[in-house]
């Protein structure tokens, strides 16, 4: 399998589900820590970070195939 993240990106828009997970593994404490800087302290009660996680998780499988790169490292951004 490809190596850097730019092939892992292409693979999974194509429909390598196998792909996209690497690639959502690979960026996964980044994407956490985004998300648990953005929920208001006076929400984690009601709201956790793997909630978010999963839908984030959720629809990145459901529409990565209309994912469309602009530039390096769009998919991080």
């Amino acid at each position: 399998m490809a190596s850097s993240g730019d092939d892992f990106l292409t693979m999974a828009v194509r429909g390598d589900r196998k792909a996209l997970a690497d690639l959502l593994e690979r960026h996964a404490s980044a994407i956490r820590r985004q998300v648990a800087s953005k929920i208001p302290s006076r929400h984690r009660s009601i709201l956790s970070e793997d909630d978010v996680m999963q839908q984030i998780y959720t629809d990145a499988f459901a529409s990565i195939r209309t994912f469309v790169p602009e530039g390096e490292n769009s998919f991080q951004s």
